[in-house]
C-alpha cells in the first residue's frame, strides 16, 4: 500500500514494512477522512494483522462496511469487536446501530439491554430502538432520560430531536436540533438532519444557509 497522502510517482514511496499498529492506523483514519475507501480499508486490515485485537481497527472496517452499505459486514465486525472487548461501551452501541440499520431491531434491542441504564448514549441508542419498533411513548422516555443525564451532548440531543421528529413532532424535534447544533456547529450530522428537517417543514432556504450539509 502507498503511504496515507498520495505522491507523484517521481517521489519516492515510503517503506511501510516496518509500519506498527499505531502507524498503520493513522494512516487508515487519514484516508478514512479524505473519503479514500479502498486505501482506508487496506490501511485497517494492514493494522489488524499486526495486532487482531485491535478495537480502533475493527471498529474502522465496521464503519467503512456501513458507509458502503454492507450491513452484514459492518455487524460481523462489530461483533468480533465485542467478542474480542467484552466491557467495552463503544463497541456495543456501534454493534447496535448497525443492527439497527440492517432493521434487525430485536437483536439490536438484546444488546441494548445489557448497557448501564445511567449511560446518557446507551439511553439514547435504547430510546431510538424502541422508537423503531413502534414503542413510541417509551422511546421517547428513554430519549429524554438521556438528555437529562448528559444535557451537553450533540450526540444525544440530536438522538432526541430525530425520534421527536419520528413521532411526527417537528417544531419540538427543530428546538431539540438547534439546540444540539449550537452544542457543536461543527457536526455535520446534525447540520445535516436539522437541515432535512428545515426543508420538510418549507423552509426552502435551509440548504442555502448551510450548503455543507449536502455533502455531510
Amino acid at each position: 500500500m502507498r503511504p496515507a497522502t498520495h505522491r507523484p510517482d517521481n517521489e519516492r514511496v515510503e517503506d511501510t514494512s516496518t509500519w506498527s499498529y499505531s502507524t498503520w492506523l493513522a494512516a487508515a483514519q487519514r484516508e478514512e477522512g479524505f473519503n479514500r475507501i479502498a486505501e482506508a480499508t487496506a490501511a485497517y486490515q494492514a493494522a489488524l494483522r499486526l495486532d487482531p485485537a485491535g478495537i480502533e481497527a475493527l471498529s474502522g472496517l465496521a464503519r467503512i462496511s456501513a458507509r458502503m452499505m454492507d450491513h452484514d459486514g459492518a455487524i460481523e465486525w462489530s461483533r468480533r469487536a465485542v467478542f474480542l472487548h467484552e466491557d467495552d461501551l463503544e463497541s456495543r452501541l456501534q454493534l447496535a446501530s448497525h443492527l439497527q440499520d440492517a432493521r434487525r431491531l430485536d437483536e439490536a434491542s438484546d444488546v441494548l439491554d445489557a448497557l448501564p441504564v445511567g449511560d446518557a448514549r446507551s439511553c439514547a441508542a435504547r430510546g431510538t430502538c424502541m422508537i423503531l419498533q413502534g414503542h413510541m411513548n417509551e422511546g421517547m422516555r428513554w430519549l429524554r432520560r438521556a438528555v437529562e443525564l448528559d444535557p451537553q451532548s450533540c450526540e444525544v440531543r440530536t438522538a432526541l430531536g430525530i425520534g421527536l421528529w419520528r413521532c411526527h413532532k417537528r417544531m419540538s424535534a427543530q428546538r431539540e436540533l438547534e439546540i444540539a447544533r449550537s452544542l457543536d456547529p461543527h457536526d455535520m450530522h446534525t447540520r445535516f438532519v436539522l437541515m432535512h428537517l428545515l426543508l420538510e417543514l418549507g423552509d426552502f432556504s435551509a440548504g442555502h444557509a448551510d450548503p455543507a450539509a449536502f455533502d455531510a
